[in-house]
């Protein structure tokens, strides 16, 4: 087994000891947009849109997501049912606009350029109606991908469409059209379909698409027996314009895996896991360090020498040791030294018992889950004995208390296992995948009560009530989608970068997190306003004693000159009573109090 896959991860600050790694490319992604260009996919619908003006729009923000997010990755471009051809067999009706390269500025300006101008297309490529053998757009897309320098890792089609019965006249093209995506298939080159409604006719996906992924007989092999994927159907497809943008979004964002790791249900049974970060913060991609020499941008590289203090001479990686004091001596470590040191074992997941799940407490997890998937490549029959492991602990509602070792030089960790069933939305798309939640389980010194001054005052009957008026009425209808919330941080920094290298102005970016105030009133506003009398006519009941009591406490302090004993919290809180702003230092706080007492003990 290589230790390619064992990814470092800098979220862990108590991993004291990295080793550098190579990437095995194994995370690369090429996606080959297909487009179909014939006359029906240029007629707007009721809308106004067009159809083939969407599917480039939607190729321009392909390209743009992965010139931001993933530069490494390879993006291509295919139109098909064009007068003008352009490939390397010389098939009719088919054009080749962009071959499978890195994404950058010219790339996406063109797309844009396109775009823009739908009727400069059609003059430039033409749109024909005649029937020509679709298979030769599969050859093509096959011979693209050989073609690719980076042939590893994932490789996909996009392919958009409004024509979901080709050849539906000729059954030797149909067949042979089928034959050549089996083969696209048995190469390891998926095709994701994208289809779109005609304004006189709703895409069905059963016409001829189905028998394109029912060919994968690989993937139905793997399959079987399995929760960890929808059963081989036909491809889903809203064949909304609307929802397009949308699904190539989804579709478009390739998960990459975080460690391949074996996983020991007991001393003489072990399978694979593949793990993965389902949820973590996007950030910024670090800026390079670059040196321009006229038009030429050319990136720096960074070089790291060490030498002698004494000596002034450069040393070689062999003649650096490392030390840590023990008392007043220095004691000395090789680099192979401190890797014994710190080597707890080989990467893995080790099953020590199983507990109920409702046991398992919500501030367990402190640090971001992982997830985790069987993988079938490195223990052959992963994927059916995870399985049967997934669907007893759903069944018995248990959880798995395990260790993991994560990589290698990595500390052990207390984990638990907490299994989730597959959920779909309403067009099939995976929503919630199957799998188990890896939960880093914090020690005793992780978890601290938190400090409370001033229990709060228990919500009668009345407040609760007015609580729930407005409570069910902002309820979200559905699952929560927090894709739908972009960070507006990222977003403006995106617009800049794109601004830049597009040579256009920036653009707004709009907020989405920001509360929609005026609809969030004009729905609930009656509610809020009579909880909020409800709240202030019980506080103004209760609250008399507890002021007097700190009223007193500070005034006494203060007539004793010993305000210094009040702690900063209790000063606050008196100020706050006052209706006075509580900030500074506790000095300044000290000093309001005194001259709020002066005044109105003079008067």
């Amino acid at each position: 087994m290589s230790n390619s896959w064992n990814q470092p991860n800098e979220d862990d600050e108590d991993e004291l000891f990295k080793t550098e790694e190579v990437d095995d490319y194994s995370n690369h992604d090429s996606i080959l947009m297909v487009i179909d260009a014939s006359p029906p996919m240029l007629q707007p619908q009721e809308n106004g849109e067009i159809p083939l003006q969407s599917a480039l729009e939607c190729v321009k923000s392909v390209l743009l997501s992965k010139a931001f997010s993933s530069p490494s990755d390879s993006v291509g471009v295919l139109v098909y049912g064009t007068r003008s051809k352009q490939n390397d067999a010389g098939h009719d009706h088919i054009y080749i606009l962009q071959n499978m390269d890195s994404p950058d500025a010219p790339r996406i300006k063109e797309i844009e350029s396109l775009a823009a101008n739908i009727s400069g297309f059609e003059e430039e490529y033409g749109s024909v109606a005649d029937e020509f053998p679709l298979g030769n757009v599969f050859w093509t897309a096959s011979n693209i991908f050989s073609l690719s320098t980076k042939k590893k890792g994932s490789r996909r089609i996009f392919l958009i469409t409004n024509e979901d019965n080709p050849h539906s006249t000729d059954i030797s093209l149909r067949n042979a059209a089928i034959r050549r995506a089996k083969d696209l298939l048995e190469v390891g080159i998926r095709i994701e379909l994208f289809g779109i409604d005609k304004p006189d006719h709703t895409f069905n996906n059963e016409s001829f698409y189905s028998s394109i992924i029912e060919s994968d007989e690989a993937i139905k092999t793997a399959e079987r027996d399995s929760a960890f994927q929808t059963p081989v159907e036909a491809p889903k497809s809203s064949g909304k314009l609307a929802d397009l943008l949308q699904s190539i979004r989804r579709k478009q964002i390739k998960k990459r895996s975080e460690f391949r790791i074996p996983l020991h249900l007991n001393d003489e049974l072990t399978i694979g896991v593949v793990g993965y970060a389902l949820v973590r913060e996007q950030v910024r991609s670090s800026y390079q360090k670059v040196l321009v020499t006229g038009e030429q941008v050319k990136e720096v590289d960074s070089v790291v020498t060490w030498k002698c203090v004494d000596t002034d001479q450069l040393l070689l990686p062999t003649d650096i040791k490392f030390y840590y004091n023990v008392g007043s001596e220095p004691i000395v470590f090789t680099k192979d030294e401190l890797d014994t040191i710190r080597n707890f074992g080989e990467p893995g997941i080790r099953i020590i018992g199983f507990m109920d799940q409702n046991h398992v407490q919500e501030y367990w997890n402190i640090t971001h889950a992982y997830f985790i998937y069987p993988n079938e490549y490195e223990y052959h029959g992963s994927t059916r004995t995870f399985t049967a492991l997934l669907r007893s602990t759903v069944k018995s509602k248990k959880a798995i208390l395990c260790s993991i070792i994560r990589r290698t030089n990595a500390l052990p960790k207390i984990a638990v296992l907490l299994p989730q069933e597959e959920a779909l939305d309403k067009q099939g798309v995976q929503v919630r995948p199957p799998g188990f939640h890896v939960i880093i389980m914090p020690y005793a010194d992780d978890i601290r009560p938190v400090p409370v001054d001033r229990l709060p005052t228990e919500a009668t009957d009345e407040q609760i009530d007015a609580a729930k008026a407005f409570v069910e009425k902002l309820a979200l209808k559905g699952r929560f989608d927090p894709l739908v919330y972009e960070n507006p941080f990222l977003q403006r920094h995106y617009a800049g970068l794109q601004a830049a290298a597009l040579e256009h102005p920036i653009e707004a970016v709009v907020d989405k997190t920001m509360p929609r105030n005026e609809a969030i009133f004009k729905r609930i506003g009656n509610e809020i306003q009579a909880f909020n009398e409800i709240v202030q006519r019980s506080s103004a009941a209760s609250q008399p004693s507890q002021y007097n009591q700190l009223d007193d406490e500070v005034e006494l302090h203060w007539r004793e000159q010993t305000l210094n004993q009040c702690t900063v919290p209790i000063l606050k809180q008196w100020l706050l009573n006052k209706g006075l702003a509580a900030k500074g230092r506790k000095a300044d706080l000290m000093a309001q109090v005194d001259q709020y007492l002066k005044a109105h003990t003079q008067s």
